[in-house]
């Protein structure tokens, strides 16, 4: 079996339609442009850490919260994670048969706190056993994205109006 490559969970919003919202002159957000998208990412990224830390966990989880990063490119904040659950805690698991556990020892804890060894064998799959309840996904970087797009048409709403009283102060001087 060869070693699968980590996978990583990554969500973008791309500025043009910021800029259409916001009716705002391209050219003069241009020489912003940047700006705006790195205060973006950086927005998103503080919104996925809130929305992690205030989610039901018996401590909370810094690995997950310190694995977002976001690139910014021409257009676009790509935000990103790379911790290996968190695919799946965005997105959830389905129920499905844990087939990837066949013929191995997997340790189990039961409910007095002992820790005990099952073997998945391919007769308990078979018989319906070794199955994994699902989840729905948590949907951190979705909900982060959507406030920070909110945030971020803000910055650019208040961009533009200190960009015109200035222009008015050159005008009227």
């Amino acid at each position: 079996m060869s070693a699968k490559k980590p996978t990583t969970a990554k969500q973008s919003f791309y500025f043009q339609p910021l800029v259409r919202k916001a009716s705002a002159k391209r050219v003069v957000l241009n020489r912003v442009k940047k700006e705006i998208l790195v205060r973006a990412g950086k927005a998103a990224i503080k919104v996925i850490r809130q929305e992690i830390r205030r989610s039901s966990w018996k401590k909370p989880p810094t690995k997950l919260i310190r694995s977002f990063s976001y690139k910014v490119g021409a257009n676009i904040v790509t935000i990103e994670s790379n911790h290996p659950a968190m695919k799946f805690l965005e997105e959830g698991v389905h129920t499905h048969t844990m087939e990837y556990l066949k013929n191995k020892t997997v340790p189990i804890i039961t409910d007095t706190g002992k820790l005990i060894f099952r073997k998945a064998t391919a007769k308990a799959m078979e018989d319906g056993k070794w199955v994994h309840p699902g989840y729905q996904g948590r949907h951190f970087i979705r909900r982060g994205m959507k406030k920070a797009h909110r945030e971020v048409t803000k910055i650019i709403g208040d961009w533009i109006s200190e960009e015109a009283f200035k222009s008015l102060e050159m005008v009227t001087k």
